[in-house]
């Protein structure tokens, strides 16, 4: 695996003896999951983390110049291989889905950086807020403040 950045979009399958590998294995059992992993891609896109990064640093200045909180997070949807590609995008997004628009039959699913900013807590976004706590779950709604960095195909 090349720590080499690309200009655009690629996939990178991580190998088994790759200390990525590792820790996605320990991040996944650690979370209660119960499916097999068969491969385990890291996400190279510059468009999505140029625009990750320029709104991790809109949330700096909002927070009074303080260390932006990031979580690596996972998520889970039909559309995992149009967001490594393309971002996020809210209009996909359902209030009933369990990560966003999610389902559990997914054979892909993603593990994301957010920028977490201020949180709040419930079911709506407050102001001076950048996420929310809703039950056990994050949520964000800039798509812009999440980045796919990997994609599991899952069994």
């Amino acid at each position: 695996m090349s720590n080499q950045w690309v200009e655009g979009y690629t996939l990178e399958e991580v190998g088994t003896s790759h200390k990525d590998y590792g820790w996605i294995v320990s991040k996944v059992k650690n979370s209660g999951g119960t499916f097999n992993i068969k491969k385990v891609f890291r996400i190279k896109n510059s468009s999505t983390w140029n625009a990750y990064k320029m709104t991790r640093e809109t949330i700096f200045y909002e927070m009074g110049r303080q260390t932006v909180p990031e979580k690596r997070l996972f998520h889970g949807s039909p559309w995992a291989m149009q967001i490594a590609e393309q971002g996020f995008k809210i209009q996909y997004a359902r209030s009933n889905g369990a990560c966003g628009a999610g389902s559990q039959t997914n054979v892909y699913m993603l593990v994301c950086k957010v920028a977490l900013g201020v949180t709040g807590f419930g079911s709506r976004l407050q102001a001076g807020t950048h996420s929310v706590i809703s039950d056990t779950k994050h949520v964000i709604y800039n798509e812009t403040q999440a980045y796919p960095s990997y994609l599991i195909e899952i069994s």
